[in-house]
């Protein structure tokens, strides 16, 4: 039975998160840095020749990334990575990792600078 990786970074912080992203608005900051986000790889994306659908859900990454593509059935999954050390990606999790591991269809992951 394969269970899934949980960022334990988030589950240490999520109460006080919740508490403070509800008094500063910090839902709404990064809706919108996720939409620019998006936006910024659609048009890199097209740029590059790719035909490319950008969407913005909620929830845990990996699985909104995974879940995104079952539902509009891509081709592949494209995908950045940080670079994170061994200990840094097992303190803070790791996005591309989790969908390479869970995703059923082909991911490609690029590596960071």
């Amino acid at each position: 039975m394969l269970l899934p990786r949980y960022d334990p970074a988030t589950i240490l912080t999520a109460p006080v998160s919740k508490l403070v992203s509800k008094e500063l608005g910090l839902d709404e900051i990064a809706s919108q840095v996720a939409r620019e986000t998006s936006d910024q790889g659609v048009a890199l994306a097209r740029m590059a020749g790719f035909e490319v659908r950008g969407s913005v859900v909620k929830g845990k990454s990996w699985r909104a990334i995974c879940d995104e593509a079952e539902r509009l059935d891509a081709e592949a999954i494209v995908v950045g990575a940080r670079g994170l050390s061994r200990v840094q990606s097992a303190l803070l999790g790791s996005v591309s990792s989790a969908v390479v591991v869970h995703a059923h269809r082909p991911v490609l992951v690029i590596p960071g600078r």
